[in-house]
């Protein structure tokens, strides 16, 4: 019998009804493409094995687990898991990998250890992708011992014995300075690392205003820029100085093209977003440009999603007049198919406008193998008008999830920037329409 067919075979097997081989099919089985005779002679031992052990089964001995039904009222059985993560393993993924150990009665019945699907951005999002797929192998032993008409209840997540989460002092990367110094300004970030395809992390921030506190004293001037680090965060440096005569340019957001480049965007004073370019991985940033996306002086996030296209969360207004000049609300999610030469509105997360309101600073993140898009942003009414949040019940931190399987397949496939890195330039005029396909 061929070597794949008699693995898939005991496989089967193991998994339904002779768990106690899964170890020795589990380790056969890496070599499926390029087995020799020695793996075929262990393959024949399990089969052996199997032949001899036709009359034995597995017995979960109850009487052994303390208020077990051997010794009086069948009480729960415990289940626990151990699961981990190392950072970014593969070298040329980047892709962290999965440990996963399930005991019941403090018997091992489940183990794997698996590349994860996805590229995560720090070893907190590894750990808990590993906790997801825990929970998946923990969701099917529990649905074992059905049959052995008693209860199963997870007695431990994570372990003290075994687990330990360890977090390391917090250091500086950016000084503020001290009084007496040229670059006393207070340093400010609002987005996340993006880690691009080379490895590189870029942090965006920017420095505070000079009208705030004593930097207006000391006469220092805001700027906007990125922290640039090629050793996943050991060292850091600052590259990028980027200012603008009528606005300030802060809480910036970063999202890497499909060329190779480096997209920025700002929130503004002057009702749009601005963009810089960097096409040497944020060594250097071109001069800021407006854009016509328009933007109530309020924060932003961009994403690339796993599709291809580029996500953008924002206020999709100006800043508005009269009774209404301190209100961010029309919150909306658009799409680009070109990197973001232009932009589709795909979903309006909150539409709700009144004197005051602010549904502002979203953070968006996606699940997993193309799943929905997830929203978190704040609601609250502006301190002048915190009377019309009497009675309000739906105020605080909210959470919406977008769906994008239908939206993205009315959408253009990704592709590049017309013109390509030349064409650079037309960035700034970009727009957003409405997408009524």
């Amino acid at each position: 019998m061929p070597y794949r067919a008699l693995l898939g075979q005991l496989q089967w097997v193991a998994r339904c009804r002779r768990p106690d081989i899964m170890a020795a099919a589990s380790v056969l089985s890496r070599f499926c493409a390029t087995y020799g005779p020695e793996h075929f002679v262990a393959l024949k031992q399990v089969v052996r094995y199997l032949k001899g052990t036709r009359e034995y089964e597995l017995v979960l001995h109850t009487a052994s687990v303390p208020g077990g039904c051997g010794t009086g009222p069948c009480r729960p059985l415990p289940l626990s898991i151990y699961t981990d993560a190392d950072y970014a393993g593969c070298k040329v993924t980047r892709r962290s990998t999965s440990g996963i150990a399930v005991f019941l009665c403090g018997s091992l019945v489940i183990f794997s250890s698996m590349i994860q699907k996805c590229v995560s951005l720090s070893t907190t999002e590894a750990e808990i992708i590993a906790m997801s797929e825990g929970a998946r192998e923990v969701k099917y032993v529990l649905n074992v011992p059905d049959s052995l008409m008693t209860n199963v209840t997870l007695e431990e997540l994570f372990s003290p014995r075994h687990y330990s989460p360890q977090w390391s002092s917090p250091r500086i990367v950016l000084s503020q300075g001290r009084l007496g110094e040229t670059d006393l300004i207070p340093k400010v970030i609002a987005n996340r690392i993006a880690v691009l395809s080379g490895g590189t992390w870029l942090l965006p921030y920017w420095k505070e205003p000079k009208q705030i506190g004593y930097c207006k004293k000391f006469a220092q001037k805001s700027a906007a820029g990125v922290l640039r680090s090629n050793n996943q965060g050991l060292t850091w440096h600052v590259h990028g100085n980027l200012t603008h005569e009528r606005t300030w340019l802060i809480e910036n957001t970063l999202v890497e093209r499909r060329d190779g480049s480096v997209l920025m965007l700002f929130r503004t004073k002057l009702g749009v977003l601005f963009q810089s370019l960097s096409f040497d991985q944020g060594r250097t940033w071109g001069e800021p440009q407006p854009t016509s996306i328009p933007n109530p002086d309020s924060k932003i996030q961009a994403l690339r999603l796993q599709s291809g296209h580029l996500a953008l969360v924002f206020n999709d207004h100006k800043v508005m007049k009269k009774k209404l000049h301190r209100s961010r609300v029309l919150l909306d999610v658009a799409i680009s198919s070109d990197d973001g030469f232009e932009w589709e509105r795909i979903a309006r997360v909150d539409d709700e406008v009144d004197e005051g309101l602010r549904s502002h600073y979203p953070t968006m993140v996606q699940g997993e193998e193309n799943g929905g898009l997830f929203v978190v942003y704040s609601k609250f009414y502006h301190e002048s008008a915190m009377a019309r949040a009497k009675n309000r019940t739906d105020l605080g931190i909210r959470l919406v999830e977008v769906d994008l399987k239908g939206r993205l397949l009315q959408l253009e496939a990704p592709h590049d920037i017309p013109g390509g890195a030349d064409d650079a330039a037309r960035l700034g005029n970009r727009h957003v329409g409405h997408h009524t396909r």
